[in-house]
């Protein structure tokens, strides 16, 4: 059991955990971009520093009951970085989902932006584990099983240790940037093939004159 001196990402081990502000509604106002997604599978074994971990189902409830008004969002788990907030979460058959909001200032629209972009899809969590055992497990020798957490914080990151803890980005919300890229991309490649037949002809064409005699090489 890790007691509340310091709490724990998937990646990194932290500073005693900040205050958890409030967010209720009074404090999404000013909110532009709101997305849904899963922060935590169950019975999924993340392979982390710490060693394999599995977060059994159920070990949200206590957490969740004690903070009805959510939870902050960060950046990368930089506490100086929040960026928004998680104001629900539900655990699930699969997991705690979750819709969370990123706030109006640069580096939460950034953020947004890349979110859009199909850039940035992983959510880790901070958390402390309150109530844990340890189980054999077939390919990882022995898995640490949680039972009950502390949460205290989603992250928005590029790659984190659940891979299965992404951000559902409805297709009608995505970028149209993809869809010029890969026109781009295939105009690119289907340019290079021209070019390399082009080349390929003007050898071959050259190859015949030497052989005709035609000039020297």
């Amino acid at each position: 059991m890790r007691g509340p001196e310091e709490y724990i990402t998937f990646s990194a081990v932290f500073d005693p955990p900040m205050q958890t502000r409030r967010i209720s509604e009074a404090h999404t106002t000013g909110k532009n971009f709101i997305f849904p997604g899963l922060a935590s599978a169950f019975w999924h074994v993340v392979d982390s520093e710490r060693g394999a971990t599995i977060i059994a189902d159920g070990a949200f409830t206590k957490t969740l009951r004690e903070h009805p008004e959510g939870f902050p969002l960060l950046y990368y788990h930089d506490q100086q970085a929040p960026i928004g907030g998680v104001p629900k979460l539900t655990q699930t058959a699969d997991g705690l989902r979750f819709t969370a909001f990123t706030s109006n200032i640069p580096l939460g629209n950034a953020t947004a932006e890349l979110i859009k972009d199909d850039v940035l899809r992983a959510i880790s969590i901070g958390f402390t584990s309150i109530k844990e055992s340890f189980a054999p497990h077939p390919d990882f020798g022995q898995v640490r099983m949680i039972h009950e957490l502390a949460l205290f914080e989603l992250s928005v990151c590029l790659y984190g240790a659940d891979s299965r803890a992404l951000i559902d980005l409805p297709a009608n919300r995505q970028s149209n940037r993809f869809a010029e890229v890969s026109r781009i991309h295939e105009e690119t490649l289907w340019d290079q093939e021209v070019a390399e037949m082009e080349i390929s002809h003007m050898i071959s064409e050259h190859n015949r004159m030497i052989r005709k005699g035609q000039f020297r090489s």
